[in-house]
């Protein structure tokens, strides 16, 4: 695979004012996905003391999928600390799976067979048989959905329904 030669001097531009430049020129060309990705590569220098909002106006502002609550702009910036503004719904998906660990609760359309083996009741096998069902059926609707897994039935159910989520 050849890269584009504007790729590349993207790739080896030395400031974030080039970078912006050249993913200008190439956008007619390349995906948004490609260019939120790439622009996420950008490093500032700030002067200490400077705020999240400073770093984010000398990147070249966010983008406007970017979820403008989720930084706080009013943070006071470390050294090495990296940004990131994520769409509107991953900073969705973000919070919730956030929330959830807090809880200690396992999503059950996300986690790995070894994450489901932590809940009450659930051994290697029914874990498999789980990731089994999602990946066949595709994601819980509820949580009452893991019951139309093979081999859990309501007592089960009632040992881990405090412990689980559907996000």
């Amino acid at each position: 695979m050849t890269l584009d030669p504007m790729v590349l001097e993207f790739l080896d531009a030395d400031n974030c004012e080039d970078r912006l430049n050249i993913l200008s020129a190439l956008k007619h060309r390349i995906t948004d996905d490609m260019i939120n990705t790439m622009a996420v590569a950008c490093d500032v220098e700030v002067p200490e003391g400077s705020r999240a909002a400073e770093a984010l106006e000398l990147a070249g502002g966010m983008t406007t999928e970017a979820d403008p609550f989720y930084v706080n702009l009013a943070e006071i910036v470390t050294d090495g600390q990296k940004l990131y503004f994520p769409t509107a719904s991953e900073a969705e998906e973000l919070e919730a799976a956030g929330k959830a660990a807090e809880e200690g609760l396992v999503n059950i359309n996300t986690a790995s067979a070894e994450e489901l083996c932590t809940l009450p009741g659930i051994g290697a096998s029914r874990a498999a048989d789980i990731v089994r069902y999602r990946e066949k059926n595709g994601a819980f609707q509820t949580k009452e959905d893991i019951m139309k897994v093979s081999g859990i039935k309501q007592n089960a159910y009632d040992k881990l329904c405090d412990r689980i989520t559907v996000q």
